[in-house]
């Protein structure tokens, strides 16, 4: 008696699966083909996407070949032409590049105008906005005066910002440039004091404190020797 009331019970399960797949099977295939279709349109963007930062990738590693083989103009064309194409941070990376580039041959001037446009570009990460301003600061202390330079880099300077040892270096040597021995030396100190200075520029921040050391003291021996001799009290 107990098998025929599992039989009957099954076929009970068996109709009421049966009417409900009759009712949704329609409902259930489309979401079925959705999920498919989903899944085969992401794996489809993603392909295109690492396809697309390969290509930009090779684009970006081409041009950069081009200034190592002395193709300093083209490579400035190309990364240019490159940096209006591309995505992410390849277009801010690119510019400073060409603007690097532009600097090797010589053009200081035009270098900095690259550098501060890419700095002020909207969309440049932060990081690398304020690494142009950094990469200007250098050129700059060439070709403006101190309050030019320390403006470039104003607020690079603190605690932790990511370029406050370039940022240092750049305003030490404006401070030395202007003869101000003791602003400079504030900076150099606070070089030294870092620890995370990197070692290049520990190593340039002890060259300069040997320069203003000398000069310093060139300047002492000057004054002492044209200072008036002592008077003995005796006529002559």
């Amino acid at each position: 008696m107990a098998d025929i009331f599992n039989e009957i019970d099954e076929d009970l399960r068996r109709d009421q699966l049966r009417r409900l797949w009759d009712r949704y099977s329609g409902l259930l295939l489309a979401v079925a083909v959705l999920i498919v279709l989903g899944v085969a349109g992401w794996r489809a963007w993603e392909y295109w996407q690492d396809t697309r930062a390969q290509a930009q990738g090779d684009q970006y590693v081409a041009a950069l070949k081009q200034i190592e083989t002395g193709d300093l103009a083209g490579a400035e064309t190309n990364l240019e032409a490159f940096a209006k194409t591309a995505d992410g941070g390849y277009p801010a990376l690119a510019l400073i590049r060409a603007a690097s580039a532009r600097q090797q041959t010589g053009d200081a001037e035009g270098a900095l105008k690259a550098f501060d446009a890419v700095a002020a570009k909207a969309g440049t990460p932060p990081l690398l906005a304020d690494f142009a301003r950094v990469r200007a600061g250098y050129i700059a202390l060439d070709i403006e005066d101190r309050a030019k330079v320390e403006a470039r880099v104003a607020g690079l300077d603190t605690a932790t910002g990511a370029w406050r040892h370039s940022a240092r270096e750049i305003l030490a040597f404006a401070a030395w440039k202007a003869g101000d021995y003791a602003g400079a030396s504030k900076r150099l100190d606070e070089i030294d004091a870092d620890p995370q200075t990197p070692r290049v520029l520990a190593e340039h921040a002890k060259m300069l404190t040997g320069l203003i050391t000398a000069a310093t003291e060139k300047k002492a021996a000057g004054a002492a020797g044209s200072a008036p001799a002592a008077s003995t009290g005796k006529a002559p």
